[in-house]
């Protein structure tokens, strides 16, 4: 089990506290932010995605 599935199990706890909750909640947005990089990560070596430049605003 992932750092997301041992995360929602602690969300699930009936005894958690609301300070805790909030940690879990951020760690479980911190998974979600690694995983889409990681599949950008991985187009990118495939060839399949092309990398965005960024434009001076």
């Amino acid at each position: 089990m992932g750092v997301q599935g041992r995360a929602s199990l602690v969300a699930a706890d009936p005894k958690i506290t609301d300070q805790n909750h909030m940690y879990i909640s951020e760690i479980e947005k911190y998974v979600d932010k690694a995983k889409s990089l990681t599949q950008q990560l991985l187009g990118i070596a495939r060839g399949a995605v092309q990398p965005q430049t960024h434009q001076p605003v």
